[in-house]
């Protein structure tokens, strides 16, 4: 009987003793700053008040989405543009675009990161248009991103403009702390724990007066377009061809519909329609990845459809396709099977201007 309480005991305290570590780590480590308060001095803060003083800087291992925060909070030019989306647009800028734009890009973005990006950036600037990149995951609840929960509480501020009867469903403080214990969330805390172990010199702020790229180290220009190094950007076509099924699957391996999702993102372009000319942006994929899409991923070209229905339905321009072929962009034209360079992304950007 005293073995069983003894067993008891120790197995109790073991499984409190291992929750506490897994809540600490999370809790300290915190790699989507869910448990902190804006910080001026994080990294995100320095490198986006440095940005704000010079034409470029380097990047460093850091959470995009605090860092577009910050960008908002601290650039001091007045932009005609404000770009939103996910890496796939982060090409658009002044190489690409002639307008006086801020690119704002996240990887990975979804609806959500939308929502409180282009919120944050009305509310500070006064732009003239909104361009929306728009991928395939857009729609789709299987996506696995939760990146956008770095932004949780601006999310949440904005949602209730756009969508009035989201009030009485907001959970701002519901279920936030299930993350000190969460496995999802324990692997992104190893992994961050991990980077700052490999980049101890995270710490120093580099800006650089010229956007030449670097040899592993990408470049942030002060309109937000991104410089990629050169070790990725020079790779071959070879090199390219057999990570080809992996980016027709990035976010979309498993594929749910969500009406949720549809209704967000259907209310937010008809919010910022009325006041904005809103484009939607479809950045192309590489040419041998569209062939494989239409092979055994056609899930993609229904939600290019859908989109365009969406934006015929509300008189909304659409630029750009998925399909490489629209926009003629070849295979040197692309960094991987997802993201084109800017020479593609140049004719896509001409279509605002009627440029062939």
């Amino acid at each position: 009987m005293n073995n069983s309480k003894t067993f008891i005991v120790i197995f109790i305290t073991s499984i409190t003793f291992l929750f506490l570590i897994i809540a600490s780590l999370n809790f300290f480590v915190d790699p989507l700053n869910l448990f902190s308060d804006s910080d001026d001095k994080s990294l995100e803060a320095r490198l986006a008040r440095t940005l704000a003083e010079h034409e470029n800087i380097v990047t460093k291992n850091m959470d995009e989405r605090k860092f577009q925060l910050y960008r908002i909070r601290y650039e001091k030019f007045e932009p005609d543009v404000i770009i939103v989306g996910a890496s796939r647009v982060m090409q658009i800028g002044k190489n690409s675009f002639s307008k006086h734009s801020l690119n704002l890009g996240v990887s990975g973005a979804t609806v959500e990161d939308h929502v409180a990006l282009l919120d944050l950036a009305t509310t500070k600037f006064n732009p003239k248009t909104l361009i929306i990149g728009t991928d395939p995951w857009i729609f789709n609840s299987a996506s696995g991103q939760k990146r956008w929960q770095s932004l949780k509480t601006e999310y949440e501020n904005a949602i209730i403009k756009i969508q009035p009867e989201m009030t009485k469903k907001q959970t701002i403080s519901s279920g936030f702390y299930d993350q000190l214990i969460n496995y999802a969330y324990t692997k992104e805390s190893l992994s961050e724990l991990y980077k700052r172990y490999k980049n101890p010199d995270d710490a120093d702020i580099q800006y650089v007066q010229s956007d030449a790229p670097l040899w592993d180290r990408d470049i942030i220009r002060k309109d937000g377009s991104r410089v990629y190094n050169k070790k990725y950007a020079e790779r071959s076509q070879e090199d390219l061809a057999t990570e080809v099924d992996g980016w027709i699957e990035y976010s979309m391996s498993s594929y749910s519909d969500s009406q949720k999702l549809l209704k967000t993102f259907s209310a937010l372009i008809d919010h910022y329609n009325k006041n904005y000319e809103v484009i939607l942006l479809l950045s192309p994929y590489h040419p041998f990845a569209y062939k494989k899409i239409l092979e055994k991923k056609r899930i993609i070209v229904e939600v290019e459809n859908r989109i365009r229905s969406i934006a015929s339905a509300s008189n909304i321009q659409v630029i750009g396709s998925y399909n490489p072929s629209k926009n003629k962009c070849t295979v040197e034209e692309f960094y991987d099977g997802a993201h084109p360079k800017d020479i593609c992304m140049r004719r896509v950007m001409n279509e605002l201007n009627g440029i062939d």
